[in-house]
């Protein structure tokens, strides 16, 4: 009876083992997972429960020793044909399963080392997928596409490609390394936002396909996500009112900005939203580029202190606030409006992002430089009535042009000499070549203002004065006189010298006697005119005659002391004189 109890033992299980194989033989073959670790299980399973069948057949062999042989025989077959019936179910579901792909994504993740990325419309942005292997087994051949669309609500980039194919050799499994980090890989790609984003977030879906340890091909889903910033005003359809803000004027201090000076830039910055308020406003100031020094590109406005950007916390729904800058303007620069541009970045009580940008036009002033050569004034004392000729050269000096340069001379002793030189380029040089008047003697050191206008860009005059001497002096008219006046003096200081002025005195007088007896005589002969031209040029030759003895007389009296002859001729001529007198008495 022993005996008995222990076969039906025997085929009790050998009935369990059976009827577990039939069960699992189908759910292998066709779970819809199809992983190799279910397969590598139920082969585990099988394996197992051999080992458990051949265990209980040779314990129940010991204790039944004396037991048949025809039993163990029987047991021995059952035992065998179990073992041929699990091996051949396990080769059918193996078979089956090299005909079946799975799209079941039980293995293929992302890891978290990665932050969303955030894009603005019209920039570019890279979407990073950290891919790791969550199955023990290596997984080989990944094929990894994104899903494109078309629409813009489905996908916020430009399609730029004809395809966005990216393939991995193989993800690790776990049973290489157990931390994911340590066995992801990293696949980027690059997109360009398009405009007409909204401001949200887009899911972005990928496509993975690979093959797994049995040789399966299986599908993947993977998703990630992007922050995105549209044009101002976009976002959600939730928002009723679209915030913006304007620079509404400016102020620079000083009013007038000079090139090469400092200046304080004020900014009034405008919420023109009636509903928001807006917060987190950062300003970018960035002025005109002015040349180049070396291979750097220069500014025309640079911040004297720090950076060229601007916080403000918050401005409240139609609301001012002022903002001030210091900055510099480069000496350089020449004289025109110059543009700054500002860049504004803020978000509306919902956190939503908005930019703006605005421009500001700053005129610089570039102050005018030149200088005069030394004037040359031809002559440099003149006398009233007369002209002198001035002459000098203006060199332009300074990084702008003078316009409408002119010249004028200023003195109450002068007049005259207005002269329009015109312009006057950077670098170049004007001339002046003006005559001036003598109107009245000078009064002081003889100080000419010399008055330089000329014009800048916007029609503005200047005026520069400079200075210059020119002596005028009365007109004299004293020097004949005093030619005559000297003549005189010395034929007195002749006279009066000596006794023989005195002589020549008396001589004139005899000569003159005698001239007007001639007369007399001739004029009874000739005619009245022919008298008197023959008597004047008779006079003429007497004088000469006379002259000439009178010396030769003075020379031989004051040798020979003969005065008294002299005396006595002088006396028989006295006597004679009654006589001439009576023949004029008979000529009349």
């Amino acid at each position: 009876m022993y005996g008995g109890t222990g076969r039906m033992k025997k085929l009790s299980k050998l009935l369990l083992i059976l009827l577990c194989c039939i069960m699992l033989s189908p759910i292998s073959a066709y779970a819809t997972s199809a992983t190799s670790t279910e397969t590598n299980s139920s082969n585990s399973i099988n394996e197992d429960t051999s080992t458990s069948s051949n265990t209980d057949s040779s314990s129940d062999t010991d204790s039944s020793s004396d037991t048949d042989s025809s039993s163990d025989t029987d047991s021995s077959s059952d035992t065998d044909s179990t073992s041929d019936t699990d091996s051949s179910d396990t080769d059918s579901t193996s078979s089956d399963s090299d005909d079946t792909t799975t799209d079941v994504n039980s293995k293929i993740m992302l890891c978290d080392n990665w932050q969303i990325p955030t894009v603005t419309y019209g920039q570019t942005v890279n979407i990073v997928l950290p891919l790791v292997n969550m199955d023990k087994y290596d997984i080989t051949n990944v094929i990894i596409t994104p899903e494109i669309s078309t629409e813009t609500s489905s996908f916020p980039f430009e399609i730029e490609k004809t395809g966005y194919v990216a393939q991995l050799t193989e993800l690790l499994g776990s049973n290489y390394n157990e931390d994911p980090l340590e066995r992801r890989q990293e696949v980027t790609y690059t997109f360009k936002a398009r405009d007409d984003i909204t401001t949200g977030y887009y899911a972005l879906n990928f496509d993975a396909i690979f093959t797994n340890v049995n040789g399966t091909q299986e599908t993947a889903t993977i998703t990630t996500y992007v922050k995105t910033v549209g044009k101002k005003g976009s976002g959600s359809s939730n928002n009723t009112s679209v915030p913006r803000i304007i620079i509404t004027g400016f102020e620079t201090n000083p009013e007038n900005v000079q090139a090469g000076e400092d200046f304080t830039l004020t900014l009034h910055v405008k919420n023109t939203s009636t509903n928001t308020d807006v917060s987190n406003i950062k300003c970018d100031l960035e002025a005109t580029a002015d040349g180049t020094d070396e291979n750097a590109v220069t500014q025309a406005f640079l911040p004297k202190q720090g950076s060229s950007t601007i916080f403000i916390e918050n401005v409240t729904k139609g609301s001012t606030q002022d903002i001030s800058i210091d900055m510099n303007a480069k000496a350089s620069l020449t004289q025109k409006p110059y543009v700054l541009n500002v860049k504004m970045e803020y978000e509306d009580e919902s956190c939503n992002q908005f930019t703006s940008e605005a421009n500001v036009s700053i005129p610089v002033l570039q102050a005018a430089r030149f200088d005069i050569s030394d004037p040359e004034v031809m002559p440099a004392s003149v006398q009233v009535g007369s002209e002198s000729n001035i002459m000098f050269s203006i060199y332009n000096t300074g990084k702008t042009i003078m316009y409408n340069v002119s010249v004028k001379f200023e003195a109450d002793s002068i007049s005259g000499g207005d002269t329009y030189v015109g312009k006057i380029q950077t670098g170049e040089t004007g001339n002046v070549d003006a005559m001036v008047t003598a109107q009245a003697p000078s009064t002081d050191d003889g100080t000419v203002k010399v008055l330089i206008t000329y014009e800048d860009e916007s029609g503005n005059p200047t005026t520069v004065e400079k200075t210059l001497n020119l002596t005028v002096t009365e007109v004299d008219t004293s020097t004949e006189d005093d030619f005559d006046e000297d003549l005189m003096g010395e034929e007195e200081y002749d006279t009066n010298k000596s006794p023989i002025g005195i002589i020549i005195v008396i001589i004139l007088i005899v000569a003159f006697s005698a001239g007007t007896v001639v007369f007399l005589k001739l004029r009874k002969k000739k005619k009245a005119a022919e008298i008197e031209n023959d008597l004047m040029s008779e006079i003429d030759d007497v004088y000469e005659d006379d002259i000439d003895s009178v010396y030769e007389a003075d020379d031989e009296a004051i040798e020979s002391d003969q005065m008294p002859e002299n005396d006595e001729a002088t006396q028989s001529q006295t006597k004679e004189s009654p006589q001439k007198e009576g023949d004029d008495d008979e000529i009349s």
